[in-house]
């Protein structure tokens, strides 16, 4: 009956209602409701879903649709038991289709490659192709290509070969651009939505190997996002964890970020100038507790937490000497927020690293007592 509704129904909510009643008919993991179905409703059911895909208006209508064909798929993709599903995919990819088709499409993919591995992307061929043309359409809706570089990155996670992998690697550019297009899109509603790419491209923040040849354009274009002010608060502290996830990958790709030019210095910059965002609270002036945080803001929080991990991370021998660099300048500054910064990060620094900092920062140290 909700079916027909759906499929009848020229009321947008109404159709809206009723594909979110199919949706938590089928909520539960071991899809009971669905095999009390005989194989003939099965069938039509999932003739429904497909055929719905490609005509359907609503946006809403379409991704819920989409939620319930990957709920079955990852079920019956492994024993070809959905043998309509695979075409199905290519057609909606295809250019002519509409954008909600398409974005679906995308996100079934994307669930598929983290519920089933590889073998989706062994059932999927000539998809890189796709995905490639996808991600650099300057003319195509941004949140299609979001979903693009969603599944480009969950096929990249479920590979477990290197080699297999790197048949991805020049689909790294395209994702940039895509990231880079959306920051600079102006799309408020959009950059807030949970497909926001930099949500999707924080993911390969876990790939460091994958990242290696075009290291420096990546860790370049992070630092950008990081120190544009223009930018949504929450998008910049994700880029912030991008390149703190990276340093601490190490086991997976030892030494890759020591070794890049400038970058610890540029890092321990960048994090210090978080620490300033403070306020000179009336509440501090009588505090009792030394570890008071009024006036503290979510952005300081970020920065403290980061330094920490950061320099734990670094090690103490690889940051000491930018440390000194960069808190003595802190600290010879007439600005409180400053002297206040190099005196709260030389704690979380010694926290990490206590032993070679206590040693190593005697200069810095010497300062403090002048500070004031």
């Amino acid at each position: 009956m909700l079916i027909n509704h759906l499929e009848s129904s020229e009321d947008t909510e109404f159709r809206e209602l009723c594909v979110d009643m199919i949706v938590e008919l089928l909520r539960e993991d071991d899809l009971i409701t669905w095999s009390n179905l005989s194989a003939s409703t099965q069938s039509t059911v999932k003739t429904f879903l497909l055929n719905s895909i490609m005509v359907e208006e609503s946006g809403f209508v379409v991704l819920k649709l989409g939620s319930i064909v990957l709920k079955l798929a990852a079920s019956f993709i492994k024993d070809n038991n959905w043998p309509e599903l695979v075409p199905f995919l290519y057609q909606c990819l295809d250019s002519s289709s509409k954008k909600y088709a398409k974005a679906s499409a995308f996100l079934t993919l994307a669930g598929l490659a983290e519920k089933v591995g590889e073998t989706i992307v062994h059932s999927m061929k000539g998809l890189h192709s796709i995905f490639r043309d996808t991600l650099n359409d300057d003319k195509l809706d941004l949140e299609v290509r979001s979903v693009a570089m969603y599944a480009v990155i969950n096929f990249i996670q479920c590979l477990s070969s290197s080699n297999e992998k790197e048949r991805f690697q020049d689909l790294l550019p395209c994702m940039m651009k895509t990231l880079n297009d959306a920051l600079s899109s102006g799309n408020e509603e959009f950059i807030l939505r949970n497909q926001y790419p930099m949500r999707y491209f924080m993911m390969l923040a876990n790939e460091p190997r994958f990242l290696r040849r075009q290291l420096v354009d990546v860790v370049c274009t992070v630092f950008e996002i990081v120190e544009a002010e223009c930018l949504e608060e929450d998008t910049r502290h994700m880029a912030v964890e991008f390149l703190i996830t990276l340093v601490e990958a190490k086991e997976k790709a030892p030494g890759m970020m020591k070794k890049l030019p400038l970058f610890i210095s540029r890092c321990f910059a960048m994090l210090l100038k978080l620490l300033l965002d403070i306020k000179d609270e009336p509440d501090w002036h009588s505090a009792e507790d030394v570890f008071d945080d009024s006036g503290t803001t979510r952005i300081f929080h970020v920065g403290s937490g980061c330094l920490s991990r950061f320099s734990l991370a670094i090690g103490g021998k690889s940051i000491a000497q930018i440390a000194i660099e960069q808190l003595s300048a802190y600290l010879d500054s007439p600005e409180w927020e400053k002297r206040h910064a190099a005196l709260f990060a030389l704690s979380r620094i010694n926290k990490s690293c206590s032993k070679v900092i206590t040693t190593k920062l005697d200069e810095v140290v010497s300062m403090v007592v002048n500070c004031f």
